[in-house]
C-alpha cells in the first residue's frame, strides 16, 4: 500500500501516470486518497493552474506563478515529514524499481524512497547524480548535505531521532531543492 502521506501524493501526482491523471480529473479525489490537509491544498491548487498556464501559447498574468506556487506547496509538507520522522510512518519499504542508478531518477523521486524505502536508503548515501536545465537553481552540495542528515535520522529507531529544531532546516532546504527542480522542469512532463 502507497502512503497516505503529503511527500507521496506529490511523488504518485508528478511521476506515476494514474495518479496523476486522477489529480487532472479530479483533485479532490487525489486531496483523500492521500488525505492531504486543508491547508495545502490552495497550493497545490495553484501549482495546477500555474502548470496549466505555461502549457497554452497565450498565458494570463497569474497572481500566484509556479516558482512561487511551488514553493508554497512544497516547503508546506515540511510539518508533516518532521512529524513522519518523530513518530515514525507504517509506510515503509515501498517496493524500488531495479535500477537504482537510473540517470532520469528526479530528486523528487529518489527522498520517496529515502523516506519509504528502507532498502533504498542502506544502499544510497548519497542523492541521485543529476544535471541539466531542471536542476539551474538547485544547491546539489546543499541539498546532498541535507540528505545525508535525513537518511541518518531515518536509521535511528523512533524515539532517538534528532528533534524538529535539528531536522526542519535539512528538510526545507531539501523541500526547497525539490520546488526548484519541479518549478525548473520536470513539472511539464507531469502536471
Amino acid at each position: 500500500m502507497i502512503p497516505r502521506t503529503p511527500l507521496s501524493f506529490l511523488y504518485h501526482i508528478t511521476e506515476a501516470a494514474p495518479y496523476r491523471d486522477e489529480m487532472h480529473h479530479d483533485m479532490r479525489q487525489a486531496f483523500r486518497r492521500f488525505e492531504i490537509a486543508e491547508v495545502l491544498r490552495p497550493a497545490a491548487f495553484n501549482v495546477e493552474r500555474a502548470s496549466f498556464e505555461q502549457r497554452v501559447d497565450e498565458p494570463e498574468e497569474l497572481t500566484v506563478p509556479l516558482d512561487v506556487a511551488t514553493d508554497m506547496l512544497f516547503l508546506g509538507i515540511v510539518p508533516a515529514l518532521d512529524s513522519e520522522l518523530q513518530l515514525g510512518t507504517d509506510a515503509e519499504d515501498q517496493p524500488v524499481k531495479t535500477a537504482y542508478d537510473d540517470p532520469r531518477m528526479t530528486l523528487l523521486h529518489a527522498t520517496y524512497l529515502l523516506f519509504y524505502s528502507r532498502a533504498y536508503r542502506d544502499e544510497h548515501p548519497e542523492p541521485p547524480a543529476v544535471a541539466g536545465p531542471p536542476y539551474a537553481k538547485v544547491d546539489l552540495p546543499a541539498f546532498a548535505e541535507s540528505w545525508s542528515f535525513i537518511r541518518d535520522a531515518l536509521r535511528k529507531p523512533v524515539g532517538m531521532r534528532p528533534s524538529p529544531a535539528q531536522t526542519t532546516p535539512h528538510l526545507a532546504r531539501m523541500m526547497r531543492s525539490l520546488a526548484a527542480e519541479f518549478a525548473g522542469g520536470i513539472w511539464a512532463f507531469c502536471w
